[in-house]
């Protein structure tokens, strides 16, 4: 049985923020940014592009993507989402990929679009999880009708499982020699497959998927440190504090003060 809109839509996979995750980092959800003030540098499977406001970043299942230098006073509409979400567009998600990851539409149209993100973030106050996915599906059914679509090179069947793996375990004791066993490959090609399929180490790429939950925690929950870093799959404070900043530039305890006294960051 299929998670209903109310489920899904929520705060935690679609909000505003002012920065975005500087890790590359890749997942099965479609990402989507906004730019609604400023602009940043994006990086989708290795192409470079210069966001500015009203530009739409579209990061399709399974490619890599991060963000850089940001300018002053930026802020994003981020919507994390399952392509089963989108409904008639879900298709579109899992069988192409853009030729370009960015949507600049026409003035006219991104007026409209702006009204639309609007909207949302509006309704993200009232937390009305079925308008955000009316509004979202308007959102988005509007933005690819100004994008060019190519077939999808499918991942190689090596890759898949490692990012499936991965997906599935990321928050064990887990390490790449484990991985290899399991999935009965040699830790040299895991290797290779880390550094040229999603251009980090072994190491980050999993740290990544853990902060990743981390965040959401420290945003929407009231757990304590510990609870959260061993939850995610950290073994000591420690680590999870270094890997924390070496992603988002400030400790956890941090990241959640500033969060909670502005909750719009």
């Amino acid at each position: 049985m299929k998670q209903t809109a109310r489920e899904i839509f929520t705060n935690k996979n679609i909000h505003t923020a002012n920065h975005l995750m500087p890790l590359p980092h890749i997942h099965d959800d479609i990402e989507i940014i906004y730019v609604k003030e400023g602009g940043c540098t994006a990086v989708n499977n290795g192409q470079t592009y210069q966001l500015k406001k009203n530009d739409i970043f579209f990061n399709f299942p399974n490619q890599l993507h991060y963000y850089t230098s940001y300018e002053k006073d930026s802020m994003f509409l981020i919507c994390i989402i399952k392509p089963s979400m989108l409904l008639q567009y879900e298709s579109i998600f899992l069988e192409n990929t853009p030729v370009s990851a960015v949507v600049s539409p026409p003035y006219d149209k991104a007026k409209k679009l702006s009204v639309i993100v609007d909207w949302i973030v509006e309704e993200l106050k009232n937390d009305n999880s079925d308008i955000i996915a009316s509004y979202v599906t308007l959102f988005v059914g509007l933005a690819l009708k100004h994008m060019e679509m190519k077939n999808r090179t499918t991942l190689s069947d090596s890759v898949s499982n490692v990012i499936l793996y991965c997906s599935n375990h990321y928050k064990e004791d887990i390490s790449i020699s484990k991985v290899a066993k399991a999935l009965h490959l040699s830790e040299s090609y895991l290797s290779y497959i880390f550094k040229n399929n999603l251009l980090m180490n072994f190491n980050d790429y999993i740290n990544s998927l853990r902060i990743g939950d981390a965040v959401n925690m420290l945003k929407y929950e009231d757990y304590s440190m510990s609870y959260i870093s061993d939850t995610v799959g950290f073994g000591t404070i420690r680590t999870f504090n270094r890997a924390f900043q070496k992603i988002h530039r400030i400790s956890p305890s941090k990241y959640k003060k500033t969060y909670k006294s502005h909750p719009n960051t």
